[in-house]
C-alpha cells in the first residue's frame, strides 16, 4: 500500500512512518515537503491509497480538485497547522476531505485515522486467526445439521 505524504515538518513525516511501518503492515510512505510536488507526480495518482496532505492554504480547494481530476481517488486527509482558525471548518467540511487532523497530535492517532480510511481493520493478517475459528464454527454447525 502506498501513501502520499505532504507535510512540511520532515521530523513529523518520520514519525509517522516509523509509526505506521512498526505494527501489522509495511506501509510504502512517499514523503514531500512542498506542494510542487503534488503537480510533479500526478501521473502516479491512482497508485495511493491515500493522501496526507498539509496545504499552505487548506480553504483553497484547487489541489484536492487537482488530485481528484489526476485519478486520484483514494481519501483525502489534510493535516491542519494550531493556527487554522476554527470557525473555517465549515468550508473544509463542504469541501468533502474524508478526515481532518490537527496538529500537534501522536502518531498513534494519525496511524488509527489511517487504518480507517484505508479500511485496514478487514484485512487478512489482522483477522486470520478469528476468520478460521469462526469457519471451523460454522462448518461444524453445518455438518450437524446435514446429520
Amino acid at each position: 500500500m502506498k501513501i502520499f505524504l505532504l507535510e512540511p515538518d520532515k521530523a513529523l513525516q518520520n514519525r509517522i512512518e516509523t509509526c505506521l511501518n512498526q505494527y501489522r503492515l509495511r506501509i510504502n510512505v512517499h514523503k514531500f515537503q512542498h506542494e510542487e510536488a503534488l503537480l510533479s507526480h500526478a501521473e502516479s495518482f491512482c497508485e495511493y491509497a491515500l493522501f496526507i496532505l498539509n496545504l499552505a492554504n487548506p480553504l483553497d480547494p484547487s489541489l484536492m480538485h487537482f488530485v481528484r481530476n489526476n485519478g486520484g481517488d483514494a481519501p483525502i486527509m489534510l493535516i491542519l497547522e494550531p493556527t487554522f482558525d476554527p470557525p473555517k471548518l465549515k468550508t473544509l467540511y463542504y469541501h468533502s476531505y474524508n478526515d481532518i487532523i490537527f496538529k500537534p497530535f501522536f502518531p498513534e492517532e494519525i496511524m488509527f485515522r489511517i487504518y480507517k480510511l484505508c479500511d485496514i481493520w478487514n484485512d487478512d493478517k489482522f483477522f486470520s486467526r478469528k476468520i478460521s475459528i469462526l469457519i471451523a464454527k460454522i462448518y461444524s454447525l453445518f455438518t450437524e445439521k446435514k446429520r
